[in-house]
């Protein structure tokens, strides 16, 4: 069994297909960040989304599995952008559209009023 078909197995909650622009930051040892590393989605749910990603810069370390990052996004239906932190659960390195990454992650402290507005994008797109 490959890793993405998994830990789309282990899912709680509901994604649907999704396509908007996702900031990625990833947490440094001692407190620092990385370079920010842009994508696209595939999905998201309440629970976490799919994203593909460009090659890294040359200061961005390739996703891996478990690693953890600051993310940045804005749903079509909100004003303001959801930030969270999220983890890496499972890793396609050049299986995305043209070679790209592809990618899960879990939001790992989503608030209340960012958990609301991924909820309200799920459920009037279903």
């Amino acid at each position: 069994m490959n890793q993405g078909a998994h830990s789309a197995d282990k899912r709680t909650n509901e994604r649907i297909a999704a396509d908007f622009a996702v900031s990625l930051v990833e947490w440094a040892a001692g407190g620092g960040n990385g370079p920010v590393i842009e994508g696209r989605t595939v999905n998201v749910g309440s629970g976490g989304l799919s994203l593909t990603v460009e090659a890294p810069g040359p200061n961005a370390r390739p996703l891996e599995r478990g690693r953890k990052y600051r993310l940045e996004f804005r749903l079509p239906t909100a004003e303001t952008p959801v930030c969270c932190a999220a983890q890496v659960a499972w890793v396609l390195q050049g299986k995305g559209d043209k070679g790209r990454a592809t990618a899960g992650l879990m939001f790992l402290d989503l608030g209340p009023e960012d958990l609301e507005k991924i909820s309200d994008y799920v459920e009037h797109r279903r």
